[in-house]
Formats: structure tokens, C-alpha cells, sequence
């Protein structure tokens, strides 16, 4: 047979097996091609989106990347897959390639295709150099022209390189098959595929060697560029490609979505979501009842707003107060008090008659010492005395022999005009047989000599050359008329002793504190409330204060207060030298 006719029986058998389309063809490797169906495991069922096919390797209802057809059980390319090439099922001869869904004789280099054939252009004298172009005679085609001698290998008639004949690679007749070509006198695998097993396979497409030798793609899976993939829509759980808008692989989940009390799970393709039943509305993650206008929730039941047990948005019952009755106005609770009783607070108190006021619930009199004007506190019962009330503020009555002093009863058989304050005694300026000039003849400060403040139109305590005044009292329940500025901190009640010189000389006042527990603090000069400040800081101790060159008649204003907002009893004993 010449070659010729093995060219032509070549092209013959190449156009029978394209003309089948659903023959098998094996590559020259004796293995499974790249684009191959791979077989499925029947085992097991495939899963798609969240149903269970009974034929796991017919995939119906799940896409494909772009570019790619679903035949059977996994993805292709018809463009360029011999398996199924154009179609489906459409299987290309051996030492065909799929180009453009059409099967083709494969001419891999250094071959050309030449009349539907593949030849040498190196070595082929019908074809040397190029197709068509044919060697005289007796000529070999040597290096893809025409000589006279062979300058490379003969076998047979031919005049080939064994470094990269296919079909006499290495040595004569040792052909490679489609999926090899001959490099350095060797079969090595074509451009863009690898040697697994024996078999030539590209990794960028091969379901059985993805990416790499003995990969395969399983689940449904894949294989583009080299990587094992779902079809769009799709992502893996378990190992078996699943559906994106499956509420039981929602996204890229391999968790079902949370199903709601009333409601249904939906799923978007990329997140989980909820629809709520018939009479349900979405709250946060669950579906909470929907009332009518008026109403509202309770233990999952529609209760009205107007309702005591529920009032506005409540499910608690408003609070019923004695001797009244709750309210709910749709918004808030109140409350309504019986006759008799009014509101006051959260509560219904009695309604009490005139000259009388609550305490503790109850109806009391304003003329009580129990419960004197509208207080609830009985009055203070000094000793030696009783306690009074006029209807509006507490008092005293002294007992026969004792006088009133403020909120106390003394005795009024005292040594007045000693010179001392003795028991009874509000001042003494050792001269018992006068008055009207501060200190009675009873020795009581006379003429309100105590100012609350500098404004006060009260008399002067008067002091003559030589003479000692005596001054007890008390700035507790005075006012703090805030003259306390500066930094004595003299912030506390304060009083004002008006001091008049009869005659001229050296004025001296001294107050000493009568309590341990408070810090006097005395400012004088300047006119009142005085611009020196004179305050030892220490509790107890006395100040002093001292003018000279006063002159006779003058008036000199002298502010008893306490430090840092402090009160207490005080004795003021005034000179003049």
C-alpha cells in the first residue's frame, strides 16, 4: 500500500467517525479523555438546592457557567470537547480535536493538515514545505525540501528527523499518538496537558485530574482553570454542590435558615429571610400578632388600651388605691377618690373640716400642741414651763416665778447689774437701776438691739468710758444675709451688735463661742457689714475685736457670724477705755 492510500484511508476514517455521533473514543492513551463524562457514584444521590435526585447523573434544573453545556452529570464546553463535540453525545474519532464544535483531524506540530490529512511538510514529498508542493523524480523532502539526498534518517522510503517525527519518533516507526508530539527523538504530552498515569490530560478541564494529577471533581463539581467548581447559583455542602436559593443552604450557608413562629423561612439567593402568616407582623427575627386601632399584646392575645387590666401599652393592671378606684384614660392610668376622700399623690386622703389638717391619714387640729398649725410634730415643752399654740405656731407659757427667754423659762429672781450674766440673764451692764439703753433694768437686751441685719433700725447697745456691757446670745434660726465674703468663709446666720460710744476712747468687743462645736468669726470696721475680718480659725476660741480713737457718740457696727456656714451661742463683752 503506498501512502497515498494510507492518506486516503486516514481521511476516510476520520469522516466516519465524526459522522457518528454518539460512538466512543477512547484517546490514544488507552484512558479517559479530559472531557469525558465522568461516571456517577451511585451510592448516593446528588443533592440540588434542597431537593434529592433519584438519577444522580441527570442534573436538570441547575446552570451551568457561561460558555458551558449540562450533558449528563457534569459541564462542557461543545465548542471544544471531543466527547461531545457541537452536541451532546457527539464523540470525535481518535486523532480528531474538537475546534469550533466541529471534529477535525489534530495536527499537532510540526504536522499540517493537508486534504484533510495530517502530514510532515518536513518529509512528505507530496506535500514538502508546504501542501501541494511535490519532489521530482527520484527526490527526498529533507527538512521541508526537496533533494537528491537524504541528509536525515530513511525509513522506508521517507527521509525523516527522528527528533521530531510523530510517527517515527526516536527511531523509525515509533509513532506517538494524537495527544503527544515528538520533542528531542521523545513522545512528550502536547502543550497545555500533563502526563497522568499515561494519559495526556488537561488539568484546566479535566474532571478527573483538575488542577492536578488524581483531583477529581465529585458533587456535581466542575472543572474550569483548573479549579473544581459548582455551577453558577450553587456552592458546596458536604461535598455535593448545593442551592444558593435553597432555605436549607441559603447563600453560601450550609445552615437552614431559623423558621419563625408563625411565619415561613424565604431565602434571596444570598441571605436568609422571613414571611409572617396571615394576622402576623414581622418584629425583629419573629412574627408578633397585629391588633386592631386601640389595642395592643398581652401574653399573645389582643387586649384593649382602655382597659384598667391593660391600660395604653401596659399589660399590667393599674394600681387601685384605698378608698378610691383606678382609671385608664387609653394612655395612661389615674385614678378617681371616693366621697369623702381627695387626691393627694398616689393616694385619696380624707377631706378634713376647717381648722383642721392631715396627719398620718387622719383629721387633727390646728390648736393642738400635738399637732400645732400644719404641723404634724407636737410643740417643744420648755422646762419649767408648758407649751402653747395659737392656731398657726407653737409658744410658751412659763411657770409662777419663771420668765420667757426665747423657747426657755428662767427664773426671774436674778442678781442683776453684777456686771455678770447670770441665770436669766440676756445682758448685764452693771447698772440695774437704768434702762433704755440696751440692757433693761431686768438685764433683758431691750429695744431689739439684735439686728438681723445692717438695714435694721433696732437701738444701740450704749457703753460709756471705763464701763463693761455683757451680751449673750445666739445665731441659730438667724439669717445668712450672704455679707460673708472674703477669707474668713464666714458663711453662717449671722447677727448685728449696734455699739454706741457715750464718750470717746479705746473700743474693744470680744466674743467667745458658748458651744465647742462652732467657729465664731466677728467683722467689724468700715461701717457694717465691716471690712476686717477677724477669725483665729479654731473652734471655741475667742475673737476679738479692737478700735481705738473712737469718738464720743459715734455708733460702731459689730457682725457676730460663723465660719464656713457654722452657728451657735455666743458672749460678747464689750469695753470702752
Amino acid at each position: 500500500m503506498n501512502r497515498s492510500t494510507v492518506v486516503g484511508l486516514l481521511v476516510v476514517a476520520s469522516s466516519a467517525a465524526c459522522a457518528l455521533p454518539h460512538a466512543s473514543a477512547p484517546d490514544d492513551d488507552s484512558g479517559a479523555r479530559a472531557d469525558m463524562t465522568i461516571p456517577p457514584d451511585v451510592s448516593r444521590p446528588d443533592v440540588v438546592g434542597d431537593q434529592v435526585i433519584s438519577r444522580p447523573d441527570v442534573v436538570e434544573d441547575v446552570q451551568c457557567p457561561t460558555g458551558q453545556t449540562r450533558c449528563g452529570g457534569q459541564c462542557v464546553d461543545t465548542q471544544t470537547s471531543t466527547s461531545h463535540c457541537g452536541a451532546c453525545g457527539t464523540v470525535c474519532a481518535a486523532g480528531q480535536e474538537c475546534a469550533l464544535g466541529i471534529c477535525r483531524a489534530i495536527c499537532a506540530a510540526p504536522m499540517t493538515l493537508c486534504g484533510g490529512a495530517c502530514v510532515d511538510p518536513r518529509s512528505d514529498r507530496a506535500n514538502c514545505g508546504a501542501c501541494g508542493t511535490a519532489c521530482a523524480g527520484t527526490q527526498f523532502c529533507s527538512m521541508g525540501a526537496c533533494m537528491n539526498t537524504c541528509a536525515q534518517t530513511m525509513c522506508g522510503a521517507l527521509c525523516v528527523d527522528t527528533q521530531s517525527t510523530r510517527e517515527h519518533c526516536g527511531r523509525c516507526d515509533n509513532v506517538c499518538n494524537a495527544s503527544r508530539t515528538c520533542t528531542a527523538g521523545a513522545c512528550v504530552c502536547n502543550t497545555g496537558t500533563t502526563d497522568c498515569g499515561g494519559t495526556c490530560v488537561n488539568p484546566m478541564t479535566d474532571n478527573n485530574h483538575c488542577g492536578m494529577c488524581g483531583t477529581a471533581c465529585t458533587g456535581g463539581r466542575s472543572c474550569v482553570a483548573g479549579v473544581c467548581q459548582c455551577p453558577a447559583g450553587q456552592h458546596v455542602c458536604s461535598g455535593t454542590c448545593v442551592s444558593n436559593s435553597a432555605v436549607a443552604t441559603c447563600g453560601s450557608s450550609c445552615t437552614p435558615c431559623p423558621v419563625p413562629a408563625n411565619g415561613v423561612a424565604t431565602c434571596n439567593g444570598t441571605t436568609c429571610g422571613f414571611t409572617c402568616n396571615a394576622g402576623f407582623a414581622p418584629m425583629g427575627s419573629t412574627c408578633v400578632l397585629t391588633c386592631p386601632a386601640g389595642q395592643h399584646v398581652c401574653s399573645g392575645a389582643c387586649v384593649s388600651n382602655n382597659d384598667v387590666a391593660t391600660c395604653g401599652g401596659s399589660c399590667t393592671p393599674c394600681p387601685v388605691p384605698a378608698n378610691g378606684v383606678a382609671t385608664c384614660n387609653g394612655t395612661a392610668c389615674g385614678f378617681t377618690c371616693n366621697p369623702g376622700f381627695m387626691p393627694m399623690g398616689s393616694a385619696c386622703v380624707p377631706v378634713c373640716a376647717s381648722g383642721q389638717h392631715l396627719c398620718s391619714g387622719a383629721c387633727v387640729s390646728n390648736n393642738s400642741v400635738a399637732t400645732c398649725g400644719s404641723s404634724c410634730t407636737p410643740c417643744a415643752v420648755p422646762a419649767n414651763g408648758t407649751a402653747t399654740c395659737n392656731g398657726t405656731t407653737c409658744g410658751i407659757a412659763c411657770n409662777p416665778g419663771f420668765m420667757a427667754m426665747g423657747s426657755s423659762c428662767v427664773a426671774t429672781a436674778v442678781p442683776c447689774g453684777n456686771g455678770v450674766i447670770d441665770a436669766g440673764e440676756s445682758c448685764d451692764d452693771g447698772r440695774a437701776a437704768a434702762s433704755g439703753d440696751g440692757c433693761s433694768m431686768t438685764c433683758q437686751i431691750e429695744n431689739n438691739v439684735i439686728r438681723e441685719a445692717c438695714a435694721d433700725t433696732a437701738a444701740s447697745i450704749q457703753v460709756r468710758s471705763g464701763q463693761t456691757v455683757r451680751v449673750r446670745g445666739t445665731t441659730v434660726g438667724r439669717t445668712n444675709n450672704g455679707s460673708g465674703s472674703g477669707p474668713c468663709n464666714a458663711t453662717g446666720p449671722e447677727v448685728v451688735l449696734r455699739i454706741r460710744a457715750v464718750d470717746g476712747g479705746t473700743l474693744s468687743v470680744a466674743v467667745t463661742p458658748l458651744a465647742p462645736t462652732w467657729d465664731v468669726v466677728v467683722r467689724a470696721g468700715g461701717g457694717c457689714p465691716g471690712s476686717m475680718c477677724i477669725d483665729s480659725m479654731s473652734a471655741s476660741a475667742t475673737e476679738t475685736y479692737t478700735q481705738s480713737g473712737v469718738a464720743g457718740g459715734s455708733d460702731i457696727d459689730v457682725v457676730i457670724d460663723g465660719f464656713n456656714g457654722a452657728a451657735g451661742a455666743y458672749d460678747a463683752v464689750i469695753r470702752l477705755m
